[in-house]
Formats: structure tokens, sequence, C-alpha cells
């Protein structure tokens, strides 16, 4: 099992992918690229899955962090 440091590092790469990906394209550019959709929708796959497996007290230590919601 990944600790909660790396977990936590995993979501912010990812986060910083779909920020990466996304920037200086419009609505209209982001809907048109299947390969962009793609790769933000994996990216926030990465986000999900990493928030699923945080500890319950990785969880308390940031308690101001809704993890259901992203997970």
């Amino acid at each position: 099992m990944r600790s909660d440091p790396v977990l936590l590092m995993d979501m912010l790469l990812a986060a910083q992918n779909v920020v990466e990906f996304t920037t200086g394209l419009t609505e209209e550019a982001f809907l048109a690229s299947r390969l962009v959709q793609s790769a933000v929708l994996r990216e926030i796959q990465v986000i999900g899955e990493a928030a699923r497996q945080i500890t319950p007290e990785g969880q308390s230590q940031y308690g101001q962090v809704d993890w259901r919601r992203i997970a």
C-alpha cells in the first residue's frame, strides 16, 4: 500500500497535468479534442483513486478536504 504522502503527491501531479493539458483551451477546443478529454479524464481518475486510498488518519489530518466528494 502506498503511503499518504505518496498518494497526495500523485494527486498534486495529476491536478498539475490537468492544468497543463487545458491551459489556453477554450471549451469548444476541449470538446473537439478527444485526446485532451481522454488525458484529463485519466488524470481525474488518478486523483479519485488516490483519494480513496488515503488512510483515515490522513483524512483527519486534512479534515477540511471533502475526501468522499473527491473520490
